[in-house]
């Protein structure tokens, strides 16, 4: 396998080699001020090759004395028979100053890239994009694999993280494989040990010369296990921030909470979404806008409307955030129940059983419906309503799906709505926006 001077060097200054055991690697935070004073001085780390005496030269630093970066440098047969290994595993390698190391990356989360990158199949594909398909769980499988087939016929990449163990269990893995099914591309981001995934009946084949898959992780092939003191080579950000680093736009497939239930341990899904969000690196679309997920939305984050069936729509510029949350949108449990993903567009039930929404409207067109409540239900859906509606106008049907109403009830007190002159409908789009003040 060859490597680049630069990223030969990295390895062996990063990398747990089989053959030794005896010196420690460095870890994240150390070869992070070890770069930044290289770069400091106008060197790159492949300096070190040629003449690490000279080089080192007035560095100091009592956790890696010169020695010790010496022994490192020292590893090279060490390092030349793990990349044997990792070639005969059809694996590759590149860090911070190769060509191909993704540019998104690179450019949207800077120092925090990870300045080694691991993979198997076409490396090319990490520079193409793609649409990140996030959250993707049994109940919105169908949905998933259908607009992962979609995408593919459009031109467009699909990627995904995914969970570990075999691909055949996991339903991330299997919108990768319905996009490669339909010559499409698929990239996967796994946390696993390559050696292994790579290694998957699903995904091997896709993986070899000519194929259209790409898996790719931070954690080193192979690496042997130092104890829990101890950092992967090359792991400086969470695997879902390269996610996000690496594709055009997002959609996650069904709705997620802030925290993990029953725990106040954050939600990884949920917070790399915000912090793209905050970033503004792609958009992001929301599939099942729960009122969990109504911070997300003041981020910026958009609701898939039910009509989208061009996955290329979705690479739009970032939406502007909602600057405030409508009142009781974020505390109100489902106020507007609607059934789960059973309404999956592309032909496949939902495992929970669907609950019936909320309905107002009356079944005779003619006889309006006359229930307790119903005017302090449309005043409150008029408050979440105009709030939705102050960034840009949004469809009926978007509404509904963010307020979780059925279609036709919202479509009522939208033109209620209209009629008391609040909102209008514009002729030509069909959408609805605030009227003006």
């Amino acid at each position: 396998m060859w490597i680049s001077p630069e990223t030969r060097a990295t390895l062996l200054l990063t990398a747990d080699l089989a053959g030794d055991a005896a010196t420690r690697p460095l870890g994240v935070a150390e070869w992070s001020r070890l770069a930044r004073w290289l770069k400091a001085r106008s060197l790159e780390p492949a300096a070190l090759l040629a003449n690490g005496a000279e080089c080192l030269a007035g560095w100091a630093d009592e956790a890696m004395p010169p020695d010790r970066l010496d022994r490192l440098l020292a590893r090279r047969a060490d390092l030349e028979a793990t990349l044997a290994g990792w070639d005969r595993a059809g694996l590759w390698v590149l860090s911070h100053a190769d060509a191909e190391y993704p540019k998104r990356l690179k450019r949207r989360l800077r120092a925090r890239a990870p300045f080694l990158l691991f993979g198997a199949g076409d490396r090319q594909a990490l520079n193409r994009g793609g649409i990140a398909l996030e959250a993707v769980s049994e109940d919105a499988l169908g949905f998933a694999c259908g607009f992962a087939g979609l995408a593919a016929r459009a031109g467009l990449s699909v990627l995904a993280r995914l969970p570990g163990g075999p691909a055949e269990e996991s339903p991330p893995a299997a919108a990768l494989l319905a996009a490669l099914s339909r010559d499409g591309g698929a990239i996967g981001l796994t946390e696993d040990d390559l050696l292994e995934a790579g290694a998957d009946p699903a995904l091997a084949p896709h993986l070899r010369p000519g194929g259209s898959g790409v898996l790719v992780t931070t954690r080193q092939p192979g690496r042997p296990s130092r104890g829990a003191d101890a950092l992967p080579a090359g792991r400086t950000v969470p695997i879902g921030l390269c996610l996000y680093g690496l594709c055009d736009a997002a959609l996650l497939a069904r709705p997620v909470r802030r925290h993990l239930p029953g725990a106040l341990v954050p939600d990884p899904v949920w917070e790399d979404a915000a912090t793209a969000l905050d970033h503004e690196w792609v958009p992001v679309w929301l599939r099942q806008p729960a009122p969990d997920m109504s911070e997300l939305l003041r981020r910026g984050a958009r609701p898939l409307p039910d009509d989208e069936t061009s996955p290329r729509t979705l690479l739009a510029h970032m939406a502007p955030a909602i600057s405030a949350a409508p009142p009781g949108f974020a505390e109100a449990a489902q106020p507007f129940p609607m059934p789960p993903s059973a309404g999956d567009t592309f032909g496949l039930r939902a495992t929970a059983a669907p609950r019936p929404p909320l309905r107002l409207v009356s079944s005779d067109p003619a006889t309006p419906a006359r229930l307790d409540g119903a005017v302090i239900l449309y005043e409150a859906f008029m408050r979440q309503a105009l709030t939705l509606l102050e960034p840009a106008p949004l469809a009926a049907a978007t509404l509904a799906r963010v307020l979780q109403l059925v279609p036709e009830q919202a479509e009522r007190w939208l033109d209620r709505a209209c009629a008391e002159g609040r909102v209008v409908r514009e002729e030509e789009t069909g959408l609805y926006r605030r009227a003006a003040r």
